[in-house]
């Protein structure tokens, strides 16, 4: 996208929440779909920063996940 400010960030943000909302996903999963989705890297790093922030996306909680999954194994 070639457009930035407060509507892209926010088209940007409900992107991210509805991928969010099928499975948990890594950071870097994220941030890749949104700019596949058109738009661009710093908008992307904003609002995966953000999400970060309001405990939504967290590498950390994917790992543990996968610790706990393994170990029931």
């Amino acid at each position: 996208m070639s457009q930035s400010g407060p509507e892209v960030y926010q088209q940007a943000m409900r992107s991210a929440l509805r991928l969010l909302r099928g499975r948990d996903m890594t950071e870097t999963e994220v941030f890749t779909r949104i700019l596949t989705k058109g738009f661009d890297q710093a908008t992307a790093q904003s609002v995966v920063a953000s999400l970060i922030r309001q405990g939504l996306l967290s590498d950390r909680r994917i790992a543990d996940r996968a610790v706990e999954i393994a170990s029931t194994e």
